[in-house]
Formats: structure tokens, sequence, C-alpha cells
């Protein structure tokens, strides 16, 4: 698993890579360029990849009643 850090590169042989899910929320920018086996490297490729919140849904809200003060008779 790949962690991230600004301004390094990951240098893998594998076609894919797993990203560690400690990015924190918001834009990350990514580059990728690719060296092969005759040492000729390919123009970088640029995304931006929005990291999101989860939210879950916590169910229905059921309403709790509200007490009525009693009132006092004198």
């Amino acid at each position: 698993m790949a962690r991230f850090v600004v301004n390094t590169p990951i240098a893998t042989p594998a076609p894919t890579v797993t990203v560690d899910a400690g990015l924190p929320v918001g834009r990350h920018r990514f580059r990728l360029e690719v060296i092969d086996t005759a040492g000729l490297r390919s123009r970088p490729d640029e995304t931006i990849v929005e990291i999101q919140r989860i939210i879950i849904d916590p169910g229905p809200i059921v309403p709790t009643p509200v007490p009525i003060p009693t009132p006092i008779i004198r």
C-alpha cells in the first residue's frame, strides 16, 4: 500500500498502485510518469482526486415528547 507524500515519487514495477486510506478530505493532484523497459519516460499525466467524508444515514429521527410543566394552584 502506497503512502503518498507531497513531491515524493512512488516507484513500482506493477501497473497499479494501492492507495492508503490515510489521505485527508480534500482535493489531491496526482501525476503519473511511466518508464518502459528501454528506460524511456512518458510525458506526465495529471489528475485531481477528491476525497470526501462518508456520511452514514443515522436512520429516522423520532421526536421525543417535551414535558409540559404542571401548573401550580394556590
